[in-house]
């Protein structure tokens, strides 16, 4: 789908293990930081070139992965799963800023939490790793859909 649209894929992700990482549990903190530091590469793997060239002069002032995928959202497709989508895939990325990979960032890591109603700090952290990944997959089946349906319309 994404080949037709921007010519290559969308998502580059660097190596599986990160992909493998999300389907493991999380019962100790350094395996819930584990799975979040992958999930958040996950995250950022954008083809920034790709959309780039589809977007040509059209670029967001604002620069990283994340707003650029949003700004090509906006041009290419429409619909209120564009905020959620992109707000769901920026908290991920905002938690794994915390501690132990930068240290507590506590304006971002606080208000991650808070978007995800996960407690800080973490006691379950099972509990936590699941309604975070429940809420990443859902917000790929949203961009999944928005893309089909950009790209039927398309077609018509």
């Amino acid at each position: 789908m994404s080949k037709r649209m921007i010519g290559d894929r969308i998502l580059q992700l660097p190596q599986e293990r990160a992909l493998l990482d999300l389907y493991k549990t999380a019962r100790t903190r350094e395996e819930f930081s584990s799975r979040i530091q992958s999930m958040a590469g996950m995250v950022v793997a954008i083809n920034e070139a790709a959309i780039a060239r589809q977007l040509g002069k059209d670029l967001p002032e604002e620069r990283g992965s994340l707003n650029l995928l949003r700004h090509w959202l906006q041009v290419t497709v429409s619909g209120p799963d564009i905020d959620e989508v992109c707000g769901v895939l920026k908290r991920i990325n905002d938690l794994r800023k915390g501690y132990p990979a930068h240290g507590d960032n506590a304006d971002t890591v606080l208000e991650a939490h808070d978007f995800f109603g996960v407690r800080y700090p973490i006691e379950d952290f099972g509990a936590a790793w699941e309604r975070i990944l429940r809420r990443y997959f859902e917000a790929m089946k949203k961009m999944s859909r928005m893309l089909a349906d950009a790209r039927d319309s398309e077609v018509d």
